[in-house]
């Protein structure tokens, strides 16, 4: 060891003596030095070294960050940032480098003491940074005054190996969610519904509720069977409706004052005192058996009773094996340092006759015992300071880190399961009212509760710190949970929510409506059209004697608890909110096929029961002449994946995607009648067409915004004259689409307002035909025109558009300028006017419209019995007329729809 000689005297006889030291009781030098020394006899005993030599500088600097590391083991929890509403106490000396004689130069130098902590040799500053990750973050550990060195070891290696930082799957992040948004959404539906009365609130530490579910999964994992809990008032309603699984409604009704039974023997107390058990099953597929102990008492005196049961249970029901049953306490942070019961049962826990493998014990950490301060509530540092008796780890965790919390809960199940012994988890949190809801606290505690009053609760945090997560451009799942009185329709289908109805055999029917009020009024989305999935799986649980229908097809019907039955329909297209659609009733189904232009196309049918006689013959009449017209003008049907389905609904119709809506009461027509007055409105079931058509036009094609509504209604209004035409001549599809205009009122322009979620004018629907019904005059070839419409469905398929992005490709497809006529009919109120006049054979005509410069070609009869092309302006125009013509008889192509006037000399 010459090398090392350039160290005086004066530190070889200073580490001589600290040997020596060493040699007699290890304990009795720093940890930094117990390292040291173990290494060196290592080192000694293999190559017959002694000691003699003087130690380098830089191994001194080894040992100091040994020490460096065991202060953070030691005292990282000092230092922690676990409190959610205060600034922490200041303690000293703090965990600065300086302290441990190091230095600032030192953060870049490579330190083989990193291997102490599982990263090798590494940088201070690296060292340093993963201290400070595991020990001084959201979690602080209490473990050091455990006395066996294995417990000591495998404590630090599970925290130091995951550096006390969660690493959760997308799987477990939404249980987190899910329970943490069940625990604050019954505190506040609590809070609305039932104003001022005693609940003892959960609010501020609903962090409580996942933990609690996460523990009995870990537990099962690790064996356990069944857990025995005790817990004082505050947040024991919400851990008997979120992990007791008691139902919302027997909980509800003891706010009302019913539950209480003269006959029950455990009846008449107060609800936030009462037990409960149950039978829960995990994710896993494993049932455990969860008692919670009724609390008659004040605060900590179920302790004992917890206690006694988990230990007659281990002798007398599993066979002393107490890895199969564990008890929890849940305490509150005052009573927990204060109560002497809490001391005489802990001091039981590891007497033979008493103890019952480790209790793992939850403080709910208020930082308030009713209305005093802790700081004068207590000597002690920690609440838990009593964990120290049993020789007791203590994880210390923030409650607004809901997976800190999980975390450090599992790594506890782990330790209990292990060394049978009491674990403690110290949940920081705080109280959001009074001792009670109908305590003031800002009275005694003004500066905490100003605090408090602006925090956010630990969902919403929650939900921000996923947000955080999501990586731009990464894809990403979540979930939505909702729970309520669902609203009612009440004009269905043009107002929106659920329709609860009745067949005429008495039997549940029930649908849903988004018309006019969006998707939003049923279900909980991003309302608006243009957001549309890819796929979706959509299921729902009826009673088992109805059955259930939803978009796309079904992939499996599942038995469930109660009666009921899940019905789990997977739609493989794209999809917009309002297209979601549910059925329940007692329906017939049956099925059939088409052969389209991809290939066979699946029909089903569901019609209740008692109406499926006349709905057979009735649907065939008009389904494939219908899919046979469609494909010809439109191309394939959209959503061959999803198949077509046509569904008895308890409203007039809708055009839910692959699962159309029919209400139409199995008549010809529109309800039975003629919404053209030609009479051959009366040859088809209107919904049956116009419902279907809109999966073209709606649903393939869908608009970004509401204000553009025209492309669904105008091209699905026409497909009624197209399937006219198509099965009873052209003739009757001109008398169709020309006798529809009777009901258009020219009032607002068709396109709405945009970026409100506004419609425009109902004229969408006969004025928008109409203006499809020009076009294809217009064009004069209807070839071209079927190709133009089979185009729009192939170029914007299974896309959301902009009127300007159909506006365009008609007239590039069609060749024409029609740029002012698409603004005057669909961005005013009014049609433009064909001013004339008939003098001597000869007539003058002009264009009057709100458009300048309208200029449109129209045909009228310059010669008796035809029509011809003009080219009107906004100036006038002379054209000679045959002798045959005059003003009485000279016509406008009804083909066109435009308004005329006659000017007088």
């Amino acid at each position: 060891m010459d090398n090392l000689s350039y160290l005086s005297g004066e530190n070889a006889e200073y580490i001589e003596s600290l040997y020596q030291s060493y040699k007699e009781n290890p304990d009795s030098v720093e940890f930094g030095w117990q390292k040291f020394f173990e290494g060196f006899d290592f080192g000694r005993s293999s190559s017959g070294t002694s000691v003699s030599a003087e130690a380098p500088e830089h191994f001194l600097k080894e040992i100091n960050v040994l020490n460096l590391i065991n202060g953070y083991r030691q005292r990282g929890h000092l230092f922690t940032k676990t409190n959610p509403v205060r600034e922490r106490r200041p303690h000293t000396p703090t965990l600065d480098i300086e302290n441990f004689g190091l230095s600032q130069s030192d953060l870049n130098v490579v330190f083989n003491s990193g291997i102490e902590i599982g990263i090798g040799a590494a940088k201070l500053s690296d060292i340093v940074a993963f201290l400070k990750q595991t020990y001084c973050h959201s979690i602080g550990a209490e473990y050091k005054y455990v006395r066996t060195p294995e417990i000591l070891s495998w404590i630090e290696k599970k925290m130091e190996g995951a550096r006390n930082t969660p690493d959760f799957s997308i799987d477990e992040k939404r249980r987190i969610l899910k329970k943490l948004n069940e625990a604050v959404s019954f505190e506040n539906f609590l809070g609305t519904k039932f104003l001022g009365q005693k609940r003892f609130s959960l609010e501020g530490a609903e962090a409580l509720i996942p933990a609690l579910d996460s523990v009995i999964e870990k537990g099962a994992a690790l064996g356990i069977e069944e857990f025995v809990i005790g817990m004082a008032h505050r947040g024991r309603l919400n851990v008997l409706a979120n992990i007791m699984q008691k139902t919302y409604k027997d909980i509800f009704a003891e706010f009302e004052g019913k539950g209480y039974s003269a006959e029950s023997p455990f009846g008449g107390d107060v609800k936030y005192h009462l037990g409960y058990s149950t039978d829960v099953t995990t994710n896993d597929g494993k049932s455990v058996h969860l008692s919670l102990c009724p609390n008659p008492s004040h605060l900590e005196t179920v302790n004992g009773v917890v206690e006694g049961m988990t230990r007659s249970k281990i002798d007398f029901k599993y066979g002393g094996d107490n890895a199969r049953i564990a008890p929890i306490l849940i305490h509150g942070d005052a009573s927990v340092a204060g109560q002497g019961i809490v001391y005489e049962v802990i001091q039981m826990a590891g007497l033979d006759g008493y103890k019952t493998g480790g209790t793992i014990h939850l403080i709910i950490n208020n930082q308030i015992g009713f209305t005093t301060n802790f700081k004068d509530g207590r000597t002690s540092t920690y609440c838990t300071d009593i964990a120290k008796v049993t020789l007791s780890p203590v994880f210390h965790v923030n409650g607004d880190d809901v997976e800190a919390l999980v975390y450090a809960i599992n790594l506890a199940m782990e330790y209990r399961q292990r060394y049978k012994n009491d674990v403690f988890i110290d949940i920081l949190c705080y109280r959001r009212f009074g001792h009670n809801e109908a305590d003031e606290p800002k009275f005694t505690q003004p500066l905490l509760y100003k605090s408090i009053e602006k925090h956010a609760n630990p969902r919403d945090i929650y939900i921000q710190q996923l947000i955080a997560e999501v990586k731009k451009g990464a894809k990403e799942s979540f979930t939505v949970f909702y729970s309520g009185n669902p609203g009612i329709a009440k004009n269905p289908p043009w107002d929106g929510g659920f329709i609860f109805s009745k067949d005429k055999s008495g039997n549940p029917w029930v649908s849903v409506a988004c018309q006019g009020f969006g998707a939003s009024s049923w279900w909980p989305n991003k309302d608006h059209q243009s957001d549309e999935v890819d796929s979706m799986l959509i299921s729902i649980n009826v009673p088992k004697e109805l059955q259930e229908v939803s978009n796309g097809r079904l992939l499996s019907t599942i038995e469930k608890p109660g009666g009921y039955m899940q019905y789990n329909w997977f739609v493989a297209n794209p999809i917009n909110n309002y297209n979601v659609t549910l059925y329940i009733g007692k329906y017939a189904h049956w099925t059939d096929e088409y052969s389209g232009e991809e290939g066979k196309l699946s029909l089903d049918y569901w019609s209740l029961q008692e109406d499926s006689a006349k709905a057979r013959p009735h649907w065939d009449a008009d389904v494939k002449p219908m899919l046979k017209s469609f494909e010809h003008w439109f191309g394939p049907y959209p959503f061959y994946k999803d198949g077509y389905k046509l569904v008895q609904a308890p409203h007039l119709g809708m055009e839910h995607q692959s699962a159309v809506a029919y209400g139409n009461q199995f008549k010809m027509g529109y309800l039975g009648k003629d919404l053209s007055a030609s009479g051959w409105g009366l040859k088809f079931d209107f919904i049956t067409i116009h419902e279907s058509g809109h999966e073209w036009f709606g649903n393939n094609i869908t608009t970004k915004d509401l204000a553009d509504m025209w492309v669904h209604e105008g091209f699905t209004n026409y497909s009624e004259t197209l399937f006219t035409e198509s099965t009873q001549g052209k003739a009757a599809g001109t008398a169709y689409v020309t006798g529809i205009r009777a009901n258009i009122k020219n009032d607002i322009p068709i396109i709405g307002p945009y970026h409100v979620n506004q419609e425009g004018s109902g004229d969408m629907y006969y004025k928008g035909a109409n203006l499809v019904h020009l076009i294809r005059q217009l064009m004069a070839d209807d070839e071209k025109f079927r190709q133009l419409l089979r185009g729009l469905n192939k170029t914007f398929y299974h896309q959301t558009v902009t009127t300007q992005e159909i506006e365009h490709y008609i007239s590039r497809k069609s060749g024409l300028k029609l740029d002012k006529i698409f603004d005057q009919y669909l961005r005013y109120a009014k049609i433009p006017v064909l001013e004339y006049k008939i003098h001597k054979n000869q007539l003058n005509y002009r264009w009057k419209a709100d458009v300048k410069d309208f200029d449109m070609p129209v045909k009228v009869s310059l010669k008796h019995g035809s029509y011809t092309w003009i080219f009107p302006t906004s100036e006038w125009k002379t054209i000679t007329l045959a002798k045959s013509v005059s003003p009485a008889n000279f016509k406008i192509d009804p083909n066109f729809y435009i308004g005329q006037s006659i000017i007088q000399k």
